[in-house]
Order: C-alpha cells, then sequence, then structure tokens
C-alpha cells in the first residue's frame, strides 16, 4: 500500500511499522483528549467516561443501561481495565465478569464527537458519541441497543452529565449513505 504525499509526487510506504507509529500516536492523542476531558469533570461525573466502555461491553440486570437477555452488548478487542471492574462492582454487588468472546462483539467501536476533550469543551458541554455497531444486527436488536444507549443517558443525567449515544451503521457510513439522526443536528457532522 503507498500513499502519496500533499507536497509532492513522492511516495511514501505504508509498512507495518509506519503503520504501528500512526496507530500509537492516535492512542496517545486519544488518551491526552481523554483525561484533558475528565480535568473539565466533577469526580462523580467521571466515572461516566470511566466504565462506559465496560457499560457497554457488559449485559448485567443490575448495571446502568440494562434492558434485556437479548440487547446487543460486547465492545470488540476490548478489555475491561482492573479499576473498571472495580468501579462496575461498586456500582452492583452481584457483577461478575463474564468475559464476551470479543469475536462476537456487537459493538464495534466508540468514537466521541464534539468538543470532548478540546480546549472548547466546558463544564456544559454535552458528551456526543457514536457507537458503531455490526451490520447484520436486525431492526429488533437495534431498538434494544438504542434503547440500552438511552438508558445509559439517563443514569449519566443522575450524575448531571449529558451524554448521548448515537447509533452508527459504519458500513453505510464508508459507502457515503447519509445517516439519519433522532437527536440534535450530528447527521451535518459526518
Amino acid at each position: 500500500m503507498t500513499a502519496l504525499t500533499d507536497s509532492s509526487t513522492r511516495e511514501i510506504i505504508l509498512d507495518r511499522h509506519h503503520l504501528h507509529n500512526v496507530r500509537c500516536t492516535f492512542l496517545n492523542l486519544n488518551d491526552a483528549r481523554l483525561a484533558l476531558a475528565k480535568q473539565q469533570l466533577e469526580e462523580r461525573q467521571r466515572i461516566v467516561l470511566d466504565i462506559l466502555p465496560a457499560l457497554l461491553h457488559f449485559n448485567h440486570p443490575m448495571l446502568p443501561g440494562y434492558l434485556s437477555r437479548n440487547t446487543p452488548f460486547g465492545l470488540y478487542n476490548f478489555t475491561p481495565s482492573a479499576e473498571q471492574l472495580t468501579q462496575l462492582k461498586n456500582l452492583t454487588r452481584s457483577f461478575r465478569s463474564n468475559q464476551k468472546n470479543n469475536s462476537t462483539a456487537d459493538i464495534l467501536s466508540l468514537f466521541s464527537m464534539g468538543s470532548l476533550g478540546t480546549i472548547a469543551q466546558n463544564s456544559k458541554s454535552d458528551i456526543d458519541l457514536w457507537l458503531c455497531y455490526r451490520p447484520d444486527l436486525d431492526d429488533n436488536a437495534l431498538s434494544l441497543l438504542e434503547e440500552k444507549c438511552e438508558r445509559i443517558g439517563t443514569w449519566a443525567k443522575t450524575l448531571d452529565l449529558d451524554v448521548s449515544l448515537f447509533l452508527m451503521n459504519n458500513q453505510a457510513f464508508r459507502l457515503s449513505k447519509k445517516l439519519e439522526f433522532n437527536k440534535e443536528a450530528s447527521g451535518s457532522t459526518q
């Protein structure tokens, strides 16, 4: 695979080493933005950002967002940290980590949108997230997943944090199909 630079027609070889460096740079930037976002929050609000991936990864009846046993869950390539597992156990004593096989995860990725983790974020900023799901989920599964996301948002509001999760079909997005959103103007950020 090759790519052209903007300033010349000189080719840059995108080998494994280069792609690894790009990935590391992305992850470091992501970590820095998350740390900045958490600095803007009160301690009780930070738990939302701390455990949000774990809430999507697990489907436990006592955790925020639980709807039914049939609700899609599992965040691809995610392994909860010991701290996240402790926070989940603090929310509900009956929580036990029954790690889902990541190869069957229903949620492919989670992305923050807007000002989260930038200098534009302030204490009144809402948190908008895109949740990319497996494209083969049927309408019933998508309805359950959307309800799970809404319930997580409702729980976050009890901690004075405005969190919105928007479902995203990444295959449709890659094919440049305009997706419809049911809240705010997130469709225009595509």
